[in-house]
């Protein structure tokens, strides 16, 4: 698993590690990382993990994605209405599950 400190879109210095452990403690994720390499976070900073370091072909073409909606007339990023905020329920043992080695 590849992850940094921060949102998903900070720059900070990933790092690469195992997750040895998915526990819930006061409704948050705690993960137990493992053979860190790279800049290590510290206890309890927030991070952003993802199962493989960022593809610069997937970043360049959410990069088109959205220069086309800036271009569009209809987009809302163009019209400055806002879409509304959807959320969708996902169950915590997906996300135990999507944190726990396989």
């Amino acid at each position: 698993m590849t992850g940094w400190v921060g949102a998903p879109d900070t720059s900070a210095p990933a790092f690469s590690a195992s997750v040895s452990a998915a526990t819930v403690h006061g409704g948050h994720l705690l993960l137990t990382l493992t053979a860190a390499t790279g800049h290590r976070p510290e206890d309890g900073q927030p991070v952003t993990l993802v199962p493989a370091a960022p593809s610069p072909h997937r970043q360049r073409a959410g990069r088109k994605t959205y220069r086309a909606l800036y271009s569009a007339r209809r987009s809302w990023l163009t019209t400055g209405r806002t879409p509304t905020l959807t959320r969708r329920p996902v169950p915590l043992d997906v996300l135990v599950a999507g944190a726990e080695p396989s």
